[in-house]
C-alpha cells in the first residue's frame, strides 16, 4: 500500500489511518506535515501554515560576535559570552521548532511555548483583529510579529513570522467570507 495514498484528501473526502499530514488546498496534491498535537476538524481546510524567519538567531549571532571580538582582550570573559550565545542560540533554535501559526478556513491556531506548552484555537467569529508588528531589525530582515486580539480581551503575539502581511491578508479574507457567506468574490 501507497503511504501517499493513504492521506486525508480533499478530492475524494476520505481519511487515512491516522497520517500526520494534510493537502493544502482543494485539488493539490502537496502536503504539509501537521505536528501531532494538532488536529484538523471535519469539513476544515488549512489554509496557511506561518514559517519563522531565521532572524530568530539574530541575537544570539550579535552576541557571538562581540564575544569573538571580546576574545582577543579577555579571554575568559570572551568564552562566557560563547556560551552564552550558544545556549541563547539553542533556545531559539527550539522555539523556532515549536512555534505555531495555522490558518483554517474555521480558525487560527497558536502553539507557543518551551516550558509551559500553550496552544490556543480562536475560532474566526471571535478574531477581532490581527496586528503586525515590525522592529528596524524586523524589517531588514523580513519578519514580523503578529498580535492576534480575540474578543473577550485575549491577545496572543507570535514573533519572527516570516512574510506577515501574507498572513493576515489571507486571515482577513476569511474573516470576510465567513462574516459575509453570499459574497463569493474571494
Amino acid at each position: 500500500m501507497d503511504p501517499m495514498n493513504n492521506n486525508r484528501d480533499l478530492n475524494d473526502g476520505k481519511t487515512g489511518g491516522g497520517d500526520d499530514r494534510l493537502p493544502v488546498a482543494q485539488g493539490t496534491r502537496s502536503f504539509i506535515p501537521l505536528p501531532s498535537d494538532v488536529s484538523v476538524l471535519p469539513e476544515e481546510r488549512v489554509l496557511k501554515i506561518a514559517r519563522f524567519n531565521n532572524g530568530i538567531y539574530w541575537k544570539s549571532a550579535g552576541v557571538f560576535i562581540f564575544a569573538a571580538l571580546l576574545m582577543t582582550r579577555v579571554f575568559n570573559l570572551g568564552l562566557f559570552l560563547m556560551i552564552v550565545a550558544a545556549i541563547m542560540f539553542g533556545v531559539a533554535y527550539i522555539t523556532k521548532h515549536y512555534l505555531l501559526l495555522m490558518l483554517t478556513n474555521k480558525r487560527v491556531l497558536l502553539r507557543s511555548g518551551l516550558i509551559r506548552m500553550d496552544t490556543v484555537q480562536l475560532p474566526i467569529e471571535r478574531l477581532e483583529s490581527i496586528e503586525i508588528e515590525r522592529t528596524l531589525p524586523g524589517m531588514i530582515m523580513g519578519y514580523g510579529s503578529i498580535v492576534l486580539t480575540g474578543t473577550g480581551s485575549r491577545v496572543m503575539g507570535v514573533p519572527f513570522v516570516d512574510q506577515p502581511h501574507i498572513f493576515r491578508r489571507l486571515a482577513d479574507q476569511v474573516v470576510y467570507k465567513h462574516n459575509n457567506p453570499t459574497n463569493e468574490g474571494m
